[in-house]
């Protein structure tokens, strides 16, 4: 979709709210969105008249809240981003969730090649039950790097962004969406060479994403952010050097000048609020990562939170909320952690159920979405309650356990959904029971 035709999409969007059915249908969005946005629209509808307006995002994008939660914010990871009875539970939450680029991305026929399975190759069209109440988007790194790289250019990647794939007359529908980065996990990088080649790729590529995304903003798209960077690295030290790099990348590629000191020059699309990194920094390769030893999340935050800017905070990917326990001396750096334990716990516990009774139970959607509203309610339920001592007390213990953060979060949540009645989600998972 070319950039003037996505304009006049987003002007027809600013037409009275009585003709949304129109816009909604003549837009391409499924059913399923147009049910979702009815509510929002129907209550908008005496304050604004527009439908711009009632789809906005209730915070600017990419900035932490003004006022922080006293925890973390958990975002929930759906494994698929079509509607279905995970993303009606999610809503129905309220919850924040975080959606994998790779479930956007569909395998096809190659442009200019015959049709064999019937669409083409690239980003899907028709999946945005997202845009009715707002998410995160993942580049999905770590699974790229496993399939050998991205199956997506920048370019490709940028334009999915900006187009909202596909569905160019609604507003920008994204709480933050991530660059794409280089994970540096032990069986992806199994050298330092390779460690640094990624780091450095990291960089670039984000640079890349500035330029793409400055050639759309030329073209009159200016409703959408800068990409969440993501600092890369093994070590403290590696993580630090990815910081600043990225920041010089930023002030370097950023057209705005205007933390620079030349805001009377400035002639930007979009404006930043800070001189290199911006206030929310995604944190890389420690989704598997142990709490002990050199390269341990207990040797990384106190690293992080001594040489980041004051104004940085970070979302700490794939983080499960055992390792948020040993790391409640820093949550004023987390802004946010993401999960998909409950997905697992659903798997084991049906699993579980069929080597106790030998029947298999179906671990449809419906199953899965208790699973997920179960677990989420325990999460929030355990940060609210932790107070500091207890945090301290119990980070310890589990730091002393050793292990890694995968085996404190799902381990956790996979006895708990052991002990389940076939058929019901149990009544807490994860650690917080």
């Amino acid at each position: 979709m070319a950039a003037a035709q996505r304009r006049t999409q987003r002007e027809a969007a600013s037409r009275p709210l009585e003709l949304w059915p129109e816009l909604v249908g003549g837009a391409g969005v499924p059913a399923g969105v147009a049910r979702g946005l009815a509510p929002a629209l129907t209550e908008a509808a005496p304050q604004t008249g527009a439908l711009t307006r009632a789809l906005a995002p209730a915070a600017p994008p990419l900035a932490p809240a003004a006022r922080p939660l006293p925890h973390p914010r958990i975002l929930i990871g759906l494994p698929y981003s079509n509607e279905s009875a995970l993303s009606r539970e999610a809503q129905a939450l309220t919850a924040p969730v975080l959606i994998s680029a790779g479930s956007l991305w569909r395998k096809g026929d190659e442009p200019g090649q015959p049709k064999t399975c019937g669409h083409r190759k690239g980003f899907a069209t028709g999946r945005a039950p997202w845009t009715a109440w707002g998410a995160a988007l993942d580049s999905a790194g770590f699974t790229a790097m496993m399939l050998g790289g991205y199956r997506w250019t920048v370019a490709q990647y940028v334009e999915a962004v900006v187009t909202n794939c596909g569905h160019g007359a609604l507003p920008f529908p994204w709480r933050w969406w991530s660059a794409m980065d280089f994970c540096c996990e032990n069986q992806i990088a199994p050298n330092r060479e390779e460690v640094r080649r990624r780091m450095e790729l990291t960089v670039a590529t984000y640079a890349e994403i500035l330029q793409e995304l400055g050639a759309w903003r030329r073209e009159g798209i200016t409703d959408v952010p800068d990409p969440l960077p993501v600092l890369q690295g093994r070590t403290a030290a590696d993580y630090l050097w990815s910081a600043a790099a990225l920041g010089e990348a930023i002030d370097r590629e950023h057209p705005c000048v205007c933390p620079l000191g030349r805001a009377d020059d400035c002639a930007a699309e979009w404006h930043r609020a800070h001189a290199g990194l911006p206030a929310l920094v995604g944190l890389g390769s420690v989704c598997r990562r142990d709490l002990r030893g050199p390269e341990g999340l207990l040797a990384l935050l106190p690293a992080l939170d001594a040489g980041l800017p004051p104004h940085v905070r970070l979302h700490l990917f794939g983080v499960k909320s055992g390792a948020l326990l040993a790391l409640r001396p820093w949550w004023h750096r987390i802004e946010s952690v993401d999960s998909m334990a409950w997905d697992s716990a659903a798997r084991e516990d049906a699993r579980a159920v069929y080597r106790r009774t030998g029947e298999n139970p179906s671990n449809n959607g419906e199953r899965r979405a208790r699973f997920m509203r179960s677990w989420y309610e325990a999460q929030l339920t355990g940060l609210r309650g932790l107070s500091v001592e207890r945090a301290a007390t119990v980070g310890a213990c589990l730091a002393l356990r050793g292990g890694g953060i995968g085996e404190l979060g799902a381990g956790g949540a996979k006895h708990a959904g052991s002990r389940a009645p076939r058929g019901e989600a149990p009544a807490q998972l994860g650690l917080f029971r």
